[in-house]
């Protein structure tokens, strides 16, 4: 649980603002790229963490196969 924490301050603190200013360059305004950019790495942070694929032995399907 903590790994993924991790992985998700790290796309909202490393990518987010990363992100801002590639879109402020494209829009043409630095300020609105910067604005935007911690709450495009909150997305992306949710978004690849929803992604991961689930292993054999997590809770979830020992769960599923017990209830069978």
């Amino acid at each position: 649980m903590k790994k993924q924490t991790t992985n998700f301050a790290g796309f909202a603190l490393i990518f987010g603002p990363l992100i801002g200013l590639i879109i402020g360059n494209i829009i043409g305004d630095i300020k609105v790229g910067v604005a935007i950019g911690p709450f495009l790495g909150l997305m992306l942070g949710l978004l690849f963490s929803k992604m991961k694929p689930k292993d054999k032995n997590s809770e979830d399907t020992k769960k599923k196969d017990n209830e069978e």
